[in-house]
């Protein structure tokens, strides 16, 4: 199921979706994109999209170079 379709299932049910991350959007827009949608979702300040994008840096590098397969744990 794509993500806009579970945020309107969820939403449905009555709960109140902020951010809804999916890949797609992610690989258009990279991690400033990523983080921007955070800050408006969340209604973050600017010093906490500064965080974010320093602690996003490394993993945008881990997404490029590995793809979403690293994120997912073996058993």
């Amino acid at each position: 199921m794509e993500a806009q379709e579970i945020k309107h299932s969820l939403e449905l049910e009555g709960y109140k979706i902020a951010f809804v991350q999916d890949m797609e959007s992610l690989k258009e827009n990279g991690v400033n994109g990523l983080v921007k949608e955070y800050v408006r979702g969340y209604g973050l300040k600017k010093e906490d999209e500064r965080d974010l994008i320093e602690y996003f840096k490394d993993w945008e590098i881990l997404r490029q170079c590995c793809g979403k397969g690293w994120a997912f744990e073996s058993d």
